[in-house]
């Protein structure tokens, strides 16, 4: 399953409904967008690492790029 952003929040605020989600899933996954939402929405100059620590048993997926995609028509 892929896990948008909005989840990942809920569960860095505690929210063990959140949490209980992910963690029942086998393959967790999140895109290069959520990734870099976390990383921005940093409060203090140690969040980021807590970010990277907190999604590194997700595996990070690149979107496809929109542009390329638009080239065909």
């Amino acid at each position: 399953m892929i896990f948008d952003t909005d989840i990942l929040i809920w569960v860095q605020r505690g929210n063990e409904k959140a949490a209980n989600l992910i963690e029942k899933d086998k393959d967790k996954h999140l895109s290069i967008q959520s990734y870099m939402e976390l990383l921005q929405g940093a409060r203090n100059k140690t969040h980021p690492n807590l970010c990277k620590a907190f999604i590194a048993p997700l595996d990070v997926i690149k979107t496809p790029n929109l542009d390329s995609c638009f080239k065909t028509f």
